[in-house]
């Protein structure tokens, strides 16, 4: 006895199915073909499925042949005219419905690809120290060691620096710390892990880490989520036969939080802000102050991308 081919591949997917206690019988009555929990049943009394447990209608189907002159459809075309306009319903949906239909569609069009995995996500992302009151400290490792977990070495080092030019760092932590006992109190905590605002990197620790390691500094930072602004730091001295800084650092600061940034270059320039106040004030006692010239075409870059150097009588480069 003949039987459907489609009766088949029902009968097919339907034992392919899972059921814990009753599968619904849905096929049995739409279709009149047996249901999983019939088959089952089949199987536990050692019996096959056999054509009489069917409907008659799947083994009655009468196939002729068609009238001379008559022309079979074209499946293929109609397919592709089908597949065609779903295609162009997805787009209708939006970008969604788009990226869901392509992860539906990429294991049958691309099987070698259907089992890779997104990458993972890093735990510790490039230049985003952990915010736990050490992350000046933690960027600045980053930048001399590859590795912001140095960080208590960093407050050491900073702390050795101020040590050994007493007389320079005087007068830039008196405003701040008003003693460099107070200063060597905030910077030298050897106890790791977060710690309260007492012992944060502070904006006039630039100028140490960048006369420490003859570096200039670039800081972008946001007030209010709306005001951008941006400023460069130089060393307040440098060794005999040094005549510039080694290389060029940007971070980020939200007022809260350090963050170091990776800018690229155009045409060989790096964008420069104006100079820190803080910088300008204690130029004209340097031994190095003519260092801000270097900079003047990352000056203008900066002006050109749209940057600006507020009028500061402290600045006298501008």
């Amino acid at each position: 006895m003949e039987v459907s081919l489609w009766a088949i591949e029902l009968l097919m997917k339907e034992r392919a199915r899972e059921i814990v206690q009753r599968c619904g019988c849905r096929l049995h009555e739409t279709h009149g073909l047996p249901c999983k929990c019939k088959m089952d049943a089949l199987s536990d009394a050692g019996m096959e499925l056999h054509p009489h447990h069917l409907h008659r209608f799947w083994s009655s189907l009468v196939y002729e042949s068609p009238p001379d002159g008559a022309k079979w459809e074209d499946h293929d075309a109609t397919e592709r005219g089908i597949f065609a306009a779903m295609v162009e319903d997805v787009y209708r949906q939006g970008p969604a419905a788009v990226r869901k239909a392509s992860q539906l569609l990429l294991p049958h069009i691309r099987p070698q690809v259907a089992g890779l995995l997104e990458p993972r996500e890093s735990e510790a992302p490039k230049g985003r120290p952990q915010p736990d009151g050490q992350c000046g400290f933690r960027a600045m490792s980053h930048v001399i060691y590859g590795d912001e977990e140095q960080y208590l070495q960093m407050r050491q080092n900073l702390v050795t620096e101020i040590n050994d030019h007493r007389s320079i760092y005087e007068g830039v932590y008196l405003y701040r710390d008003g003693s460099l006992e107070a200063t060597r109190h905030r910077l030298g905590r050897r106890t790791a892990g977060s710690c309260t605002q007492e012992y944060w990197f502070e904006e006039v620790d630039l100028l140490t880490f960048a006369t420490l390691y003859n570096c200039a500094i670039v800081v972008y930072g946001l007030y209010n989520e709306r005001t951008t602004y941006g400023y460069t730091v130089l060393p307040l001295t440098a060794p005999e036969g040094v005549t510039q800084p080694s290389e060029v650092i940007t971070l980020a600061f939200t007022g809260a939080h350090w963050v170091r940034l990776y800018f690229g270059e155009v045409d060989g320039v790096t964008p420069i802000p104006h100079f820190s106040p803080q910088w300008s004030h204690f130029r004209d006692m340097l031994r190095i102050a003519d260092w801000d010239s270097l900079y003047e075409p990352g000056r203008q870059l900066y002006v050109h991308l749209g940057g600006h150097h507020p009028a500061n009588d402290d600045d006298k480069s501008d």
